[in-house]
């Protein structure tokens, strides 16, 4: 099915009147394609649909929150998340623990994308794609320690550093 997520979700950054002056807000879209296909999204080796959409909707979440500060107020972000692939795995072969995620470096986090960086007329300004890997995921500060998408946040947070830092700003 080439149907997008049903969580993709279009957020103004700001309500009309919290925005300061007549100044606009950036636009932030977040759209998952056929997420049933992703690679690993949840907590259990066969995870539920349900399980997986809340997790999805926490990472959408994650990068409106992170990407719209560093948007100018005219910018769209268009995001569309190809492939999700959590950090760790669940080794079948434990017996004891069929559902419980090994997290170790040979299982880093995994998030394959495509984004648009648009400005209020719909011109391009940036676009492309990234398969978002961190081999040495285990050896950097977590700043979300007790966050079961802790892995795969940060790996984010570090794509929208580099990406959209304060380049982004200057574009608008």
């Amino acid at each position: 099915m080439g149907v997008l997520f049903a969580l993709s979700a279009v957020v103004a950054v700001a309500a009309p009147d919290e925005q300061v002056g007549s100044e606009k807000q950036a636009t932030v879209i977040v759209r998952f394609a056929q997420p049933e296909r992703f690679t690993d999204v949840g907590d259990r080796d066969v995870p539920s649909p349900r399980v997986r959409d809340l997790y999805l909707d926490e990472l959408r979440k994650h990068v409106e929150r992170r990407a719209a500060p560093r948007l100018a107020g005219s910018i769209t972000l268009t995001v569309t998340v190809t492939d999700v692939d959590m950090a760790g795995a669940f080794e079948l072969w434990r017996r004891q623990a069929v559902d419980v995620r090994v997290v170790r470096e040979v299982y880093p986090p995994r998030i394959n994308l495509r984004f648009v960086l648009a400005d209020a007329s719909g011109v391009t300004l940036r676009e492309g794609s990234r398969d978002l890997r961190d081999p040495a995921f285990l050896l950097r500060p977590i700043p979300y320690p007790r966050d079961p998408l802790r892995f795969e946040k940060a790996l984010l947070d570090e794509w929208i550093d580099q990406e959209f830092g304060t380049a982004a700003k200057a574009s608008g």
